[in-house]
């Protein structure tokens, strides 16, 4: 070394130190001046490569402007882009292939209008978020989405000749804070979409189609939530039908108030374990208020009422509970149909009343248990409706029936098949069953305690095919043909 004051840069290649570097100390800093230099070029020329932009569109056009037609901003824009349209009426149909921001100033006054053709936003293959806008008057769709994950903000999309909001073969999609209005279908997602749902705080009306139709693949989620769905009316439409693929997928339906459905009020298939489906109204539905396909499904603090079909209709599902629900005034109450449910019921603090067919109808596979307490079950008054009709297939299962008065019922109060010894079957009252006994089991072996059974225009207890039985603490009286039978061949 000179008398040069040297800095000594160590480049350790291994734990051995083989190599070292001595320098200069100049041409040190000469070195680390470069690459300053070269770090900061990096930079400057990434931010002007990545840097998002916005433009603006106004039909008048004007100082500060970039487009007067939203198409013509759209054509220009690259990915991450926003454009910004001032209030006008823009009639025009706008085609997105990019993924881009599109918001509007002002959701009422800024309208895109379809001239009665076409769509009148077309999306393709992009990531796009659209707010604040009025989109109408097109001949099919008011937005149409194809392999696309969209967000929809802050949109009025009414009197459009298709469905206001149609997916095809998408991603994630979240719609919030709209109105879709007299369209001929509300939000509707077709083929199962890969990404997860969201559709909140929206109000969605007299659409000729379904009102909320979506699909999502297997394991997906679907958010349903303080939507507003009303006159569904087309002969094959649902208020609500939410589908996830193959072994289902989570649900969040919550107070989502569903009335005057073409068909189903709300329609639900694949619900897994851990979903809620509670605090809403279902009101004039066509067919059933709620149906549920291969589901795992607790309901609460539903009002199911009007339905032309059942007020909540099961078919081969799994477990299923029912609590603090109001079914009333429907062709039927709470039925399950279909192949036996896998799981077990839960029925709980409900009234279930006036209703044309069954009260309760449940049917669970061998093993599986049915709990059916303190519910009301009045007037369930059609010629071949049972109050409260449980079976459990094969050696059957075990059974709480406790604390429920039947009464006015168009056939028998209590029906239950396949009572195994250990079920509790207790502290109740059933009046006034009209065309069959006040309370029937079959193939069972049972325990009564504490039931009275009135005014029956058959048996009050009938007992057929049965096992052990015993009867404790109960009163049976006034029934048309008499108290407490058993028989083997002849039933009624």
């Amino acid at each position: 070394m000179n008398n040069t004051r040297d800095v000594i840069l160590v480049n350790r290649c291994n734990q051995s130190d083989e190599f070292r570097t001595v320098l200069p100390a100049k041409m040190c800093v000469q070195v680390l001046l470069i690459l300053m230099l070269a770090a900061a070029a990096v930079l400057v020329v990434g931010a002007g490569v990545g840097a998002a932009a916005t433009w603006y569109v106004d039909d008048g056009g004007g100082a500060g402007i970039d487009f007067t037609k939203i198409q013509d901003a759209v054509s220009n824009a690259s990915a991450g882009d926003t454009i910004y349209v001032y209030e006008g009426m823009y009639n025009e149909h706008v085609l997105i292939p990019t993924s881009i921001t599109l918001s509007g100033q002002s959701e009422s006054n800024v309208t895109i209008d379809g001239d009665g053709s076409g769509d009148c936003v077309q999306i393709s293959s992009s990531d796009v978020a659209i707010n604040g806008f009025t989109i109408t008057n097109a001949s099919r769709y008011g937005i149409r989405a194809d392999y696309s994950d969209i967000a929809i903000e802050n949109v009025t999309i009414t009197a459009n000749g298709g469905h206001g909001i149609y997916f095809v073969h998408g991603k994630s999609f979240t719609i919030r804070n709209s109105i879709i209005d007299g369209n001929a279908g509300g939000i509707i997602y077709y083929y199962a979409a890969s990404g997860d749902a969201i559709v909140e705080d929206n109000t969605v009306t007299n659409n000729v189609g379904s009102g909320v139709r979506i699909s999502l693949a297997e394991g997906k989620s679907a958010t349903v939530k303080n939507n507003k769905i009303d006159n569904s009316a087309g002969g094959s439409s649902d208020g609500m039908y939410v589908y996830i693929a193959g072994s289902g997928g989570v649900m969040d339906i919550e107070n989502n108030p569903v009335t005057k459905s073409g068909q189903r009020g709300i329609y639900l298939r694949g619900v897994r374990a851990g979903s809620t489906v509670a605090n809403f109204t279902v009101h004039d539905s066509e067919t059933s208020g709620i149906r549920a396909d291969a589901s795992d499904l607790t309901i609460e603090n539903v009002t199911v009422t009007n339905s032309g079909g059942n007020g909540i209709y099961f078919y081969s599902a799994k477990d299923f509970t029912i609590r603090d629900c109001t079914i009333d005034g429907n062709a039927g109450g709470i039925i399950y149909a279909g192949n036996r449910a896998t799981g077990d019921a839960i029925v709980e603090d409900n009234i279930i009343t006036n209703n044309i067919g069954s009260g309760l109808r449940i049917g669970l596979t061998e093993g599986k248990s049915a709990t059916v307490r303190n519910n009301k079950v009045d007037n369930n008054a059609g010629g071949s409706s049972d109050g409260i009709y449980v079976y459990i297939a094969g050696t059957g299962g075990l059974m709480t029936i406790e604390n429920n008065p039947v009464t006015n019922s168009g056939r028998r109060g209590i029906y239950l098949r396949g009572v195994r010894r250990g079920s509790t079957i207790a502290d109740f009252a059933v009046q006034g069953s009209s065309g069959g006994s006040g309370i029937r089991a079959d193939a069972s072996d049972m325990t009564l305690e504490n039931v009275t059974v009135t005014d029956s225009d058959n048996y009050g207890i009938y007992f057929y095919s049965g096992k052990g039985f015993a009867i404790r603490d109960s009163t049976i009286d006034g029934n048309d043909w008499g108290g407490i039978v058993w028989r083997k061949s002849r039933y009624w």
